[in-house]
């Protein structure tokens, strides 16, 4: 199964629209449920559980230490709502929206999908609802019968799948999923409805619109008829689920408006929208120049940087173990191998075992360190769909694909010239060597410059549109 088979069973059937009790289950599970087919096809390795998703007692604490902060009575208008979306172990994530936060002359409020996960991370700041909590604690007496009330339309799905794709889909689990959804919608749709109303906003700026808040909030937002913008936050392209649509449409769940890194973007996924501007990176452009400028950390032609991924993260790591094995052998002692982990990585997992027996031969970086540091001192980036890869390109790095599982996302930049596939240390060694051939990077192809003034720019118009609507 690719992304076309499966962008061909929605449009022919008309998922997208189709819905049960004013909720469109189809638009709410498509990303998972296609990750899920992925994952049966062994076209996709499941990723470790993040640790956000697991139980966690703090959870329950922190939601009930910050119940104060949601205003059941007060209304608290402010011009901007921002949605952040800020993964466990990684709080420099953040940055996706800090820029504009902090220099953005409208009054604003940050909405905390998770305290747990948002403490101390921004000022004026209200609680949502965490719907982890919300579907552990009603599944056990509701599930049961939303089980039943789906029942038909889960077998449906199912018949589907198995007609279109050829994938005999388990039954328990596709019924799990469009029920808990249902939950989660059912209960979400209401509070997020009177906590807009409340708040007030001119528009909502996201990151990460198919989040089950997100989409939620800008299916309520159309209703209220307050604008929404994801920023965006990684790879889009042609093969990223959520972007990519056979027909436009104004789909309830999906956000009004598009901010994305630059041309390329826009060019390469099939939104199902018009309203996509080009507009850049703020917190990126702001760390190319202080690494590049006022940085004392000089760049070594020697340093190999791997990035890793929580799906790769075992195929990376003996890569790079092996590239390590295969200079000792050709007795070359020239090159520095980074490996670089992903927040989401387990040092001490069976994946990375091996990894943590040659810590003191592969330097391991920790994803608490900001990435741009390796990527300053480094020459070459090794990775396999990673957004980092864009990131690489801002520091004009020798870019290496490894051609595994979905390295295909990356094909673009093999057909531009940018990037080149490789699938042993030879080949790594030997691309090197031939870097002087290799088409010379232009920045703003990936990343639009001057971005904070352009994303301030067009946040302006998109309120005063409003105002006048």
């Amino acid at each position: 199964m690719n992304i076309e088979n499966f962008l061909n069973l929605e449009a022919k059937y008309d998922l997208l629209n189709i819905e049960y009790k004013g909720f469109k289950y189809w638009q709410y599970i498509r990303f998972t449920l296609y990750s899920h087919l992925k994952i049966m096809e062994n076209q996709l390795e499941k990723n470790e559980v993040v640790e956000y998703s697991k139980y966690n007692p703090l959870r329950y604490k922190s939601l009930i230490k910050n119940i104060k902060k949601i205003p059941w009575l007060n209304e608290i208008n402010n011009d901007i709502l921002f949605i952040p979306s800020i993964p466990a172990n990684s709080k420099n994530r953040e940055s996706f929206i800090t820029p504009l936060y902090k220099e953005i002359q409208k009054s604003h409020i940050v909405l905390e999908q998770n305290p747990l996960l948002f403490i101390n991370l921004f000022e004026n700041t209200i609680t949502g609802v965490d719907l982890w909590i919300v579907n552990k604690s009603l599944q056990l007496l509701l599930l049961t019968k939303i089980k039943n009330e789906f029942k038909k339309i889960t077998y449906r799905i199912a018949k589907l799948i198995r007609k279109e794709l050829d994938i005999k889909i388990d039954i328990n689990y596709l019924s799990e999923l469009i029920s808990r959804s249902y939950l989660i919608w059912k209960i979400g749709s209401k509070y997020y409805k009177y906590l807009l109303k409340r708040i007030n906003p001119k528009v909502i700026i996201e990151v990460c619109y198919y989040s089950y808040t997100n989409m939620i909030i800008n299916e309520v937002s159309k209703e209220l008829n307050i604008p929404t913008i994801e920023l965006q936050h990684g790879v889009m392209g042609p093969d990223h689920i959520s972007y990519n649509f056979k027909i436009k449409s104004r789909y309830g769940t999906f956000p009004d408006n598009i901010f994305t890194f630059s041309k390329y973007w826009n060019d390469t996924t099939r939104f199902p929208i018009e309203n996509v501007k080009e507009i850049g990176f703020p917190f990126l452009e702001n760390q190319v120049n202080y690494y590049t400028k006022n940085n004392n950390s000089k760049r070594n032609k020697k340093v190999i940087l791997f990035i890793s991924q929580w799906a790769y993260s075992n195929q990376l790591s003996n890569l790079a173990i092996d590239l390590y094995e295969y200079l000792k052998k050709i007795n070359n002692t020239n090159y520095r191998i980074i490996y670089r982990l992903h927040p989401g990585d387990d040092l001490h997992s069976s994946k990375l075992k091996k990894l943590l027996s040659y810590k003191s031969k592969i330097e391991i970086s920790k994803p608490t360190k900001p990435i741009y540091e390796d990527l300053n001192k480094s020459s070459v980036q090794i990775s396999v769909n990673s957004t980092a890869v864009y990131e690489g390109f801002a520091f004009e790095l020798i870019t290496l694909i490894y051609n595994i599982s979905d390295s295909k996302n990356m094909q673009d930049l093999i057909d531009l010239g940018y990037a080149t596939y490789i699938n042993s240390s030879e080949q790594i060694i030997e691309n090197i060597s031939k870097n002087n051939d290799r088409k010379k990077i232009k920045t703003e192809n990936f990343w639009k410059k001057n971005a904070l003034n352009n994303m301030i720019k067009e946040i302006d118009a998109i309120i005063d549109m409003e105002l006048l609507s």
